[in-house]
């Protein structure tokens, strides 16, 4: 039989270790740009002439261009900028695996055509609205509290479909992953975490593929159901529970921020009641099925402290990457934006430290 210690798929959850290889990964690439794809190169891929090329997001990772074919057909051109050929073919066959699942309400944006030379992916475009800025319209709050318990209906499902068995949690390495965060805890933060992962060292999770990105920015509701529109690059292993997680704090950092600078912003609640529906799908279509509802609360708490501090060691290395890269600036959310995200950061902190005080038995 194999033991969760021995199995590779550990290494996956080792997530603040690999954003710093990541990072590493990402600034050995920036030595090697490509130029923009020519309106001839995206014509010569999709075999049909272009009527408008035009940018229609940017940032420090990627540029996304919206194309309008001779047909009238709309596609989306994603060109990462930190990254390899191998990126673009990851999410290109990401789009592909989850198109193959066939989990009820899920959709995914078809892949169309790939130019590895230019580091660009071409899918088609969707509609639609985030999750996110359905939670933060008063006009469209019953239907973000409703795709909030669809995304997690359907994140049990892709889980389901990509299970590879039922271990033990790997809390030894859990407990060395996040000592490696280079923030300040104090002697009774340490303590608590010490006490988490003693709670949650018999329990029993789900592992398998992961998507890595399933956030409410990232999922568009259209009628009844839900476009998945940025495909992680490359296959990712681990615990299920992780991705749980994502979404939590993906949301709640946006609870944060809003109550820093708007501590009577009605949407605060909103968001409290998005993570309990996003829960309640997740829950009802058999995701953590091993767990017991106390457990369940305390290992998705903890692995909400995790991405947390994988957020940390991601927005010190943009800011060491800008002082490498020079202008890179702007792009990357800026040095100065980033140093005070910290703060924003260490609030998120201190309040999972609180619920965990109330949380924990005894």
């Amino acid at each position: 039989m194999v033991t969760a210690i021995d199995s590779s798929w550990v290494k996956g959850c080792r997530q603040v270790a690999a954003t710093r290889e990541r990072f590493q990964q990402l600034c050995a690439s920036r030595t090697s740009p490509v130029s923009f794809p020519t309106i001839a190169e995206v014509e010569q891929a999709l075999q049909q002439g272009v009527r408008a090329y035009e940018l229609q997001h940017r940032n420090w990772r990627n540029h996304v261009y919206r194309v309008k074919l001779e047909d009238g057909t709309i596609v989306l051109l994603k060109q990462v900028s930190f990254g390899t050929d191998a990126t673009v073919r990851g999410q290109f066959d990401e789009l592909e695996a989850l198109g193959r699942l066939q989990v009820p309400g899920l959709r995914v944006p078809r892949p169309v055509a790939l130019l590895p030379e230019k580091r660009a992916l071409i899918m088609e475009f969707v509609p639609g609205e985030t999750i996110t800025a359905l939670l933060s319209s008063r006009a469209g709050k019953n239907q973000g509290l409703r795709a909030c318990e669809l995304a997690g209906a359907i994140l049990a499902q892709v889980h389901r479909a990509w299970e590879e068995g039922v271990y033990p949690l790997p809390v030894e390495q859990l407990a060395e992953d996040i000592a490696t965060v280079p923030w300040r805890l104090s002697r009774g933060q340490k303590e608590m975490l010490r006490r988490v992962l003693a709670e949650v060292a018999g329990a029993r999770v789900s592992v398998g593929r992961m998507h890595y990105d399933y956030e409410p920015d990232n999922l568009l509701l259209y009628g009844e159901q839900l476009f998945l529109v940025d495909p992680s690059a490359g296959s990712h292993r681990g615990v299920h529970l992780f991705e749980v997680a994502t979404f939590h704090n993906a949301l709640r950092r946006r609870l944060h921020m809003r109550w820093v600078r708007r501590p009577s912003d009605w949407r605060l609640g909103l968001l409290s009641q998005g993570i309990d529906r996003f829960d309640k799908g997740y829950l009802g279509q058999g995701g953590a099925a091993d767990l017991e509802p106390q457990l369940f609360t305390l290992a998705v708490r903890f692995f909400e402290l995790q991405r947390l501090g994988q957020i940390f060691v991601s927005q010190k290395a943009k800011i060491d990457m800008a002082r490498q890269i020079g202008k890179f600036g702007w792009e990357a959310g800026g040095p100065s934006i980033n140093r005070a995200q910290f703060g924003l950061l260490d609030v998120y902190k201190r309040w999972l430290f609180h619920q965990l005080a109330r949380e924990l038995p005894g």
